[in-house]
């Protein structure tokens, strides 16, 4: 739910800059020489906004707790700002300050008339001297139809008003914030001052090796941030102390920064967290906002290398999933530690849809399928990437830096279990003979409850049906079946001689063996709790021995002879400049894709193919 549930619609329109919106100066000073500052939550830009016409009366409140204003006190508030959606009539717009919102008179309360749409200076005609006690600052307005809504600099409580419901919090997503901010001018505003925002920090890390971490924050003090002395802290103690320096933030900007805590001397789990301590060498002027989340860490010997499951839903009616397979091959193409199987669900289905793909949109948001989309060990890192996991839920979509950013950490992530996997194929019968093996790593935490999953996939599943593509596609990693049930086997690991399994399948006729992989990994099992079904390893192997190998692409196609080879790996071949078409077959004669100005990319699979 986000803010503008209050009414129970979307924020649905953009808004464009006035030139108010432009105008901002955040560090300014006041006639008499006195220096100011802008305050508040929100960016000096509105880009949403949300329906009000269905109350007499709209009110905003921001809260600042005594911790925050104390960094101001003997300050005082000299001006408020709103930005309104329209006219209103005389002295509709009303702003005021007060430490309780049930407080039928406010400490402070000015009225004021909006001209027209768009940011309103109201210079307060008594300036707010601020004792560091906790302020609601806020505005109301009558007789306009929407309230206006910034993306969020700095998270805060925000409140809102309507008549049926009070005064109610809203604190379910920091994406937006009112449109709304004050001026505090005095000689003793704060120089250095930030708020620590969003931090990545890995939940694993081996003795003796010290761990990256890093993060954003959001300055403001009146004096640039050019350095941040960083603290870390283990069960409590502080283990050591990082100065990161040249950050050169200026005042209401945010700015990032990464450092490498000290090396980790003793295994086992522990509460960790990271602190900013100095500003600029010197003490912040607010420390309540300057620590960064608890995490659960767990210090081990050494890490067993996993491999990564990487689970995509992708089908024939997306005409977006061409285009998120390019980036999946971009960005993770060459990662020898990838496992990957498609899903032909999230959008509808088509003739590759198994049922076990379409118990899987569990994974998702309940109300929110989609595709391309994929899940990465099943696995959501909300924590240290909330702007990608928005739905609190394993599934997210395709980007480069999302994929990016999922990669390091499950690349860092150890594995949980062994799992090994055999196969035996009799080509004349089709029959498929699997063995698993698997066992628990010493040392390390197991799930209550532990399950194996089996999928056979077959690549390079030519179609001319896939949306967006231009008639040349082949569907990759197609997930022909689940040998094992949907949710998997129950596996018990903690034995001595660990567990093994047996699975044979007939495969029909038109399944390509030599196109074929088995894949088997071992999961959490949760049905209550779809973040808590991670992936604790898996592996994959093909069916047969003899299939083709190849370069990852192709650097040149020129010059082209009324017969050349060319090899690729799942790659792109694009038309080459000195060429107006080429037609590419395979070794049986036949064509598998035609280039030109209108088509100049094609996705092969792994083989050898005639160009003309």
């Amino acid at each position: 739910m986000s803010k503008v549930s209050l009414w129970g619609l979307l924020l649905l329109f953009i808004l464009g800059f006035s030139a108010a919106d432009a105008a901002e100066n955040p560090l300014s000073f006041v006639a008499d020489g006195t220096p100011s500052m802008i305050v508040g939550n929100a960016k000096n830009k509105s880009v949403k906004y949300l329906p009000a016409s269905s109350v007499d009366t709209a009110r905003v409140a921001l809260y600042y707790p005594s911790t925050f204003m104390r960094a101001f006190q003997g300050c005082s508030i000299t001006e408020l700002h709103v930005d309104v959606s329209g006219k209103t009539g005389k002295d509709s717009l009303s702003v005021f300050i007060t430490d309780n919102l049930q407080r039928e008179t406010p400490l402070y309360q000015q009225r004021a008339t909006a001209t027209g749409a768009g940011w309103q200076t109201i210079q307060l005609e008594q300036p707010f001297l601020i004792d560091g006690s906790p302020l609601y600052i806020g505005y109301e307005v009558q007789g306009v139809r929407y309230l206006r809504y910034s993306e969020t600099l700095v998270s805060g409580e925000e409140w809102v008003f309507n008549n049926s419901q009070g005064w109610r919090k809203y604190d379910e997503s920091d994406v937006y914030s009112s449109s709304f901010y004050m001026v505090v001018s005095g000689d003793h505003l704060p120089q250095n001052n930030i708020v620590l925002q969003h931090t990545v920090i890995p939940r694993y890390v081996e003795v003796n090796h010290p761990m990256t971490v890093s993060g954003t924050f959001f300055n403001y003090g009146m004096q640039p941030v050019e350095s941040l002395t960083v603290s870390f802290l283990v069960d409590g103690q502080e283990m050591g102390t990082r100065t990161v320096s040249q950050l050169s933030t200026a005042h209401r900007e945010m700015g990032s920064f990464v450092c490498e805590s000290p090396s980790f001397l003793e295994q086992g789990s522990s509460d960790f967290t990271m602190l900013v301590t100095q500003v600029n060498g010197a003490e912040d002027a607010d420390t309540s906002d300057n620590s960064s989340r608890h995490v659960s860490l767990l210090c081990l010997p050494h890490f067993e290398k996993r491999n990564i499951l990487l689970e995509v839903f992708s089908t024939e009616l997306c005409t977006n999933c061409p285009g998120g397979h390019q980036v999946i091959t971009q960005v993770l193409g060459e990662k020898e530690d990838v496992i990957e199987v498609d899903h032909h669900a999230g959008f509808y289905q088509d003739d590759f849809t198994i049922q076990a793909s379409k118990d899987y949109e569990w994974f998702y948001h309940p109300v929110y399928l989609f595709a391309p989309a994929v899940m990465m060990d099943r696995t959501a890192l909300a924590d240290n990437y909330p702007q990608y996991f928005e739905h609190g839920v394993p599934v997210v979509s395709p980007t480069q830096e999302a994929l990016s950013a999922m990669y390091a950490e499950q690349s860092s992530t150890p594995a949980f279990a062994h799992i090994q996997l055999q196969n035996t194929l009799d080509a004349a019968e089709r029959t498929l003979s699997l063995h698993v093996v698997a066992d628990a790593i010493e040392g390390m935490p197991l799930p209550d409850s532990v399950r194996l999953t089996v999928f056979l996939t077959e690549d390079s599943i030519f179609t001319l049906k896939q949306a967006g593509s231009l008639n040349n596609f082949y569907h990759r990693h197609c997930i022909r079946q689940c040998v094992t049930p949907t949710w998997g086997v129950p596996v018990e690991l903690s034995g001595a001689e660990g567990f093994s399994a047996d699975y044979q399948v007939t495969l029909p006729a038109e399944w390509n063996v030599e196109k074929m992989k088995a894949v088997a990994f071992l999961s959490a099992y949760n049905p209550e709790d779809k973040n808590d079904c991670m992936v604790l390893n898996s592996v994959q192997a093909g069916l047969t021995e003899n299939g083709s190998s190849g370069i990852r692409q192709l650097e040149e196609v020129s010059p082209l002879n009324s017969k050349r080879r060319l090899i690729t790996l799942e790659g792109e071949i694009r038309l080459p400049a000195s060429a107006a078409r080429i037609d590419i077959y395979n070794l049986s004669g036949r064509q598998v894709a035609r280039l030109n100005s209108a088509s100049p990319v094609a996705i092969l699979p792994r083989g050898v193919y005639i160009v003309k």
